[in-house]
């Protein structure tokens, strides 16, 4: 047997349920949710919208207040 799979499916199937995990991760993160293909979304609209006219070399962090997925 390899890695766990992950799937919405019931964790019966030997895999981990992702609704689960992301449960389990919501509670640890500031914002109380896991982040969603929307949130990444919206933020890359806004970089290549005239919205962000006025920004230059800046990082943009989509991590909803996560500080343990990368460096800071």
């Amino acid at each position: 047997m390899g890695a766990p799979r992950w799937s919405r499916e019931s964790a019966a199937d030997g895999g981990w349920a992702l609704d689960d995990l992301a449960e389990q991760m919501s509670r640890e993160l500031p914002l109380g949710r896991v982040g969603m293909p929307d949130d990444v979304a919206r933020v890359a609209l806004f970089c290549a919208s005239d919205l962000a006219s006025f920004m230059t070399g800046c990082e943009v962090r989509v991590d909803g207040g996560d500080k343990h997925g990368g460096q800071t």
